[in-house]
């Protein structure tokens, strides 16, 4: 999971930069700025972002139905694409009417001036709902976690304790990842969830809350990667690098450990 969202993490800082580069240029050459296509690339390098808090959960649920409902397979792919349409279908509706320029109007805004909002029918509505989603994944994903630990723990005790314990080291990690995650992914949507109510953009705020969210996900693959011992080596073995210490559980797990990381 490490390398998935390490890749979204990249290519949303490329957009990142980029964009700002856009209106920095513009900014000190004095050329005008198209307000239609830097609003488009304003929306795009905040609605991309959503992905990033989406990906976690579409992987830690496939390692939920994978240990507890494995004998259901048939029922995953429907249940995943319900999922998806739940996480990623308000934010392409609301993209739809905005980039399509559906009955649009413009709302000020520093940088482009101003922001596109489209007046399509519930508009408002699926607005909040996609917020709503986005701050309570982070917590889903925590309790998606427990119930992980929780199920495996069970299935194990009696059969092999000290794998148990090994198990109960990873489950745990990866909890302390759900937690660490929600830390730096809240802060972001509430200020967004604060902009669409207000239409106020406070500098200092806006400042600070786009460092928790690029200093987060650093810290969250620099934790991973060198803090939590166990899934350090989970990602060694993954990538064919050979370790010393190889977990049972990871060893007698192979495809779970593809997805955990």
């Amino acid at each position: 999971m490490t390398i998935i969202m390490s890749s979204e993490y990249f290519f949303v800082s490329v957009i990142h930069v980029l964009f700002n580069g856009y209106l920095i240029i513009n900014y000190y050459t004095g050329n005008q700025i198209f307000v239609k296509f830097c609003s488009k690339c304003s929306i795009f390098g905040m609605k991309v972002r959503q992905i990033l808090i989406a990906t976690p959960f579409y992987l830690h649920f496939f390692r939920f139905w994978l240990l507890i409902f494995n004998k259901k397979k048939r029922y995953f792919v429907f249940t995943l694409a319900i999922i998806i349409i739940i996480t990623i279908g308000p934010l392409l509706y609301l993209m739809y009417g905005q980039y399509f320029e559906i009955n649009i109007y413009f709302v000020p805004q520093r940088g482009c001036g101003y922001q596109i909002f489209s007046d399509i029918p519930f508009y408002i509505e699926i607005m909040y709902f996609d917020f709503f989603v986005l701050l309570a994944l982070p917590f889903i994903l925590i309790f998606i976690n427990y119930l992980i630990y929780r199920s495996v723990a069970k299935k194990l005790y009696n059969i092999n304790k000290p794998k148990v314990m090994e198990c109960r080291k990873i489950l745990k990690g990866i909890l302390l990842q759900g937690l660490f995650s929600s830390i730096f992914e809240v802060p972001p949507t509430a200020y967004i969830l604060y902009y669409a109510i207000t239409r106020n953009v406070i500098d200092n705020l806006d400042i600070t809350v786009h460092f928790i969210y690029f200093a987060g996900y650093n810290l969250y693959v620099f934790f991973t990667v060198v803090g939590i011992k166990d899934l350090r080596i989970m990602m060694l073995k993954d990538i064919g690098i050979n370790n010393t210490i190889k977990p049972s559980f990871v060893h007698n797990y192979p495809i779970i450990s593809k997805f955990i990381l």
